[in-house]
């Protein structure tokens, strides 16, 4: 059987890995033996599912007859020939199911939503594997959801979404559970080899305009057909630029310290959903990023038909993903506080404001983002008897981001900081804001470079620049999933309506392990090192960047700077090493390694700064009833089922060892720690029965109606069950506050209840509708208890500090001014022969902190339609296809209250239209795809608690190919043709936080079959 997940390794790694899994293979070794030696001679069963189809018809035709064929509301996508999936992406594939709508990274489809639930509230397996995901994240967060991007759809022979419960079907998604198939070589009737070449052209590119993408894919049967190989594997680089518009995110009142006597609020007066606070962008960035992407993937199977009863399979899959990423930036930050003066709209936003003293920076960074995925696999069915077939399967996967433990992320800061006062206006009416910088008052020579050369150039002058401030951050992610399922089928032979039953068993064991190590420190003006900048630093490699047509897909661009720098990170970063190199053992020691302890490829363990593990071993079982009747005359089918799992969780996160707290002064206080660190270790657990009943009813022939109730789970959020507890800033007597994970949380847990009318009135045509309602518990929401920790205690609210009141309201103090009580405190305690800090000690009580950690608490309904019609004309070769799913749900967010928000990401409408012509061998594939706008998350880069909205978004599709021959197809297809841009917004649409482009993109190749 197939393959878990995937990921290319290198040489020695996958010899390493391979060994790992010898215990999955000697299991499978001694199981084949074993069933070998007892099988009897019984009758094989060969019914197998036929994958090789031809053309957009005979993919559209298997697709309807998945959807027909089976119980409870089930669609699916096929290829239409071996090696030919209808998209390269097959998150683009799935885009165009009903209720099925896609996020996008660089352009590409990479993770889904269905019917209005995200990523992680959905299970993607590779024939029927769970499979592990590992990804790279500069924020450290961990993430349950399949990346797409990162398997080709050369090897895929099918994709099934399951939207309703099923008892022999994964559990884990209560949008869907998506199901990826491979081929295999018994299902193929012939030797065959397909291979395929194409060219990339991205028509916004740094690189090579043109470049590779190869597959190939082989198959064949041998030993009188005992033996079966198949074999495939694709290679694939493309080269692109992002041009990006984006601000880290829009800082509240609370955050952004401006005085409201500098602030114009008259729009605000009349609105009554005025929340009270204002907004204003952290930062303005233009940013260009140039992107390699290489990915290779690979998967061998065999397979050997031991008697006519027993098949043994052995896979083994892999796939490696590398993104190079030199990104160069224009960097405006904005200090808000009283340099702000500024006019606010009705709903608070600051939508023209001027900050002086502002910096304009240029920022440098060489991003490396890596992930490998393997997975080795073995599947023994036996057919025992007539009626009952067993099947055992046994995987071990794993996915790895940074497998080497790069640094994903380099980076450089340059400028003049405090040498601008910019002026910004968010209420142009237009997708890009207005600005204005002005640095002319800042190089009239009264200001001075920290060596005193006068500064006379403006942002622009090279001569003037310094480097600010340089990080290196390395984020590692290894996810493991050993599984093994028995599963088996009685066929009743006799006429009763009970036609077959179904039981399994299973054990999942998943682990998670994320950590991030990270150096950073300022340099230059920064680091007030005056040596650094004039002349000293080689330009020569500088390179000014003419970004007038920048970003042209949306209005405003006239407004962007004229340009800014591009230059090579890592020689600037040598550059850095040679000036500072010198300092060693001078004034500033630590300086002199400062290049060497950042830009080390591979950070050391000192720098590790986080590290998170969480295990779930799942063990299950389930049962199913597939029963055939009639009512009135009319056929209907009736499938119940329940599951049962059992689920064991281990939390650990390395956390600071906290010893007490130190009263620094008037109103902060500090926690003492321990040099070194300790692992919290913490268990909980959780049983779930998942029932399931679907019930199809043909009314008349070809009309058929459906109805489906079960309960499905998705597991919880991984970085809400980290271990940890973060103390926040730590304030004197009682607003003391902390974060802390939840490790005990419980899954989601929907009950979903489907009705659906299909019609499938001629040869691959049907028409379908659908309504869909879920009510889901558990969801996960933030609240706020008090927690203490063993030792770590508050000098502010003991007996030192009511002695210390009482002396200060007799000496006619203020008792309330902390600053008086703590001098009190401190001269009290030098009196008695004390240093005068002040810590915590056995009289004091222990400190509370108030501390918000998730719970399960939430509850949401969310119901829908689908509709979906599919057209073909005859035998004229022209067809067409079109659906509208339609969300709703009392889940939405409410961009009028402050603070935490519970809502549900990703809930939008979505559509699809697309018509083909296929006849004489040509083919030519028109499609379109559009989502309507959706709450991406809460929590922008650098401003928590803040919403980003992806606006609506629509593109076309165009696929043409012509078969020259039987054994040659040559081919065109293009994505994006229009050259659509993604637009993202706070709030409200006027607070930007992003904005990009990526352009068309065309491949261009050649495909031919042996």
């Amino acid at each position: 059987m197939p393959n878990i997940y995937d990921k290319n390794s290198k040489g020695k790694k996958i010899m390493r890995q391979l060994d790992m899994k010898r215990k999955v293979l000697s299991v499978a070794i001694a199981t084949v033996v074993g069933t070998l030696t007892s099988s009897a001679v019984l009758a094989q069963d060969n019914s197998v599912e036929e994958v090789v189809v031809t053309g957009i018809r005979g993919s559209l035709e298997r697709s309807m007859d998945v959807k027909r064929e089976s119980s409870g509301v089930v669609d699916a996508i096929s290829a239409e020939d071996m090696g030919k999936f209808p998209d390269t992406n097959l998150a683009e594939s799935l885009q165009r199911i009903t209720g099925v709508s896609i996020n996008r990274q660089n352009g590409e489809g990479s993770r889904v939503t269905v019917r209005g639930f995200g990523p992680d509230f959905n299970l993607v397996t590779l024939n029927n594997r769970y499979m592990p995901a590992a990804a790279t994240d500069r924020n450290v967060n961990s993430s349950r959801a399949f990346n797409f991007n990162e398997i080709a759809a050369e090897a895929v022979s099918g994709v099934e979404v399951y939207k309703t419960a099923k008892a022999n079907v994964a559990s884990g998604g209560i949008g869907a559970t998506i199901n990826i198939k491979t081929a295999k070589p018994f299902d193929l009737n012939e030797t065959k080899a397909v291979v395929s070449f194409k060219g990339v052209a991205d028509t916004v590119e740094e690189g090579d305009s043109i470049t590779p993408e190869l597959s190939g894919i082989f198959s064949t049967k041998f030993a009188d057909d005992k033996v079966g190989v198949l074999i495939n594997a694709s290679y694939q680089e493309r080269d692109n630029r992002e041009q990006i518009s984006a601000t880290d995110g829009w800082l509240p009142s609370s955050l952004n310290g401006i005085p409201a006597a500098n602030l114009d609020l008259s729009a605000t007066q009349g609105n009554a959903d005025w929340s009270g606070s204002t907004w204003m962008p952290q930062n303005y960035n233009v940013d260009i990023s140039d992107h390699e992407r290489k990915r290779l993937n690979a998967q061998g199977v065999v397979q050997f038909a031991a008697t006519d009863t027993v098949t043994a399979t052995l896979d083994y899959t892999m796939s490696h993903f590398e993104d190079d990423i030199n990104r160069n930036q224009l960097g405006i930050w904005f200090n808000g506080g009283a340099g702000v003066t500024g006019k606010v709209d009705e709903n608070g936003t600051l939508t023209s404001f001027t900050q002086t003293n502002s910096n304009t920076d240029f920022f440098g960074y060489t991003d490396h983002i890596e992930t490998e995925n393997e997975s080795v696999g073995f599947n023994l069915e036996w057919q025992t008897t007539d009626s009952l077939n067993l099947n055992l399967d046994i995987h071990s996967s794993e996915s790895v981001a940074q497998p080497d433990r790069d640094a994903n992320e380099q980076f450089v800061i340059s400028g003049q900081p405090g040498v601008t006062a910019i002026t910004m206006d968010y209420g142009n009416g237009k997708d890009l804001p207005g600005m204005v910088i002005n640095d002319t008052n800042y190089r009239d020579g009264s200001r001075t470079l920290p060596d005193g050369t006068p500064i006379t150039g403006g942002i622009y002058d090279l001569a003037s620049v310094s480097s600010l401030f340089v990080a290196a951050n390395a984020t590692y992610q290894k996810t493991e999933v050993d599984q093994v399922q028995l599963n088996g089928v009685w066929d009743n032979a006799s006429d009763d309506a009970l036609k077959k039953v179904g039981f399994g068993l299973g054990h999942v064991d998943y682990t998670t392990n994320t950590q991030r190590r990270q150096s950073q420190r300022s340099t230059g003006y920064y680091g007030g090192f005056p040596f650094e900048p004039v002349g000293n630093i080689d330009t020569s490699y500088w390179k000014a960047v003419d970004i007038s047509g920048l970003l042209d897909g949306f209005s405003g661009t006239e407004n962007l700077p004229s340009q800014l720098y591009s230059y090579d990170v890592k020689r600037h970063i040598a550059d850095l090493e040679s000036l500072y190199d010198p300092l060693r053992g001078q004034n500033h020691p630590a300086y002199g390694d400062l290049v060497i302890d950042n830009y080390l490829t591979t950070l050391t363990d000192a720098d590790l700064k986080q590290d998170h593990i969480i295990n779930e071993k799942t063990t299950s079982a389930y049962v199913q009833l597939d029963f055939e009747s009639e009512f009135n005359g009319m056929p209907l089918n009736t499938v119940a089922g329940v599951r049962y799992e059992h689920t064991e969780v281990n939390a650990s996160s390395l956390v600071p060892n906290y010893t007490n707290m130190r009263w620094n002064s008037g109103n902060e206080m500090s926690m003492v720690r321990e040099d070194t660190k300790f692992y919290s270790d913490v268990d909980s657990e959780y049983d779930v029965f998942l029932p399931n009943l679907d019930v199809s009813l043909e009314f008349v022939e070809d009309l058929v109606g459906r109805f489906s109730y079960g309960k499905s789970l998705s597991r919880p959020d991984l970085n809400a069950m980290r271990e940890t507890f973060t103390p926040g800033e730590t304030k004197a007597f009682t607003n003391l506050t902390a974060n802390k994970g939840n490790s005990a949380l419980l899954p989601y847990l929907a009950q979903n209840l489907d009705l659906s009318l299909e019609w499938y009135y001629a040869d691959s045509s049907y028409a379908s509708a659908g309504y869909y309602r879920k009510i889901v518990d558990n969801f996960i929401v933030t609240r706020e208890e008090i927690v203490t920790i063993p030792g770590v205690r508050n000098p502010a609210n003991g007996p030192r500090a009511a002695e210390a009141i009482a002396q200060v309201t007799a000496a006619g103090g203020d008792p309330t001014d902390q600053a008086q009580v703590l001098a009190q405190v401190q001269a009290n305690d030098v009196a008695s022969g004390g240093s005068g800090i002040i810590v915590g000690n056995s009289d004091d009580p222990l400190a509370e902190f108030r501390t918000t950690l998730p719970k399960n608490e939430e509850s949401a309904t969310i119901d829908g339609w689908e509709f979906n019609i599919q057209h073909v004309f005859g035998e004229s070769g022209f067809g067409a296809s079109a659906n509208y799913t339609l969300v709703n749900g009392d889940v939405e967010y409410d961009v009028n209250k402050l603070g935490e928000a519970f809502a549900l990401t990703g809930l939008s409408d979505s559509a699809n239209l697309s018509g083909f012509y296929e006849n004489h061998g040509i083919q030519v594939r028109l499609a379109y795809n559009w989502r309507d706008e959706f709450l991406a998350g809460i929590g922008q880069l650098r401003v928590a608690n803040e919403p980003t909205f992806v606006e609506e978004y629509g593109q076309w599709d165009l696929n043409v190919s012509y078969e020259i021959n039987e054994m040659f197809t040559v081919f065109v297809e293009g994505l994006n043709i229009t050259d659509e841009v993604q637009r993202a917004h706070g709030r409200w649409e006027n607070q930007l936080v992003f904005a990009r482009q990526y352009g068309p993109r065309y491949n261009i190749g050649v495909r031919a079959t042996f």
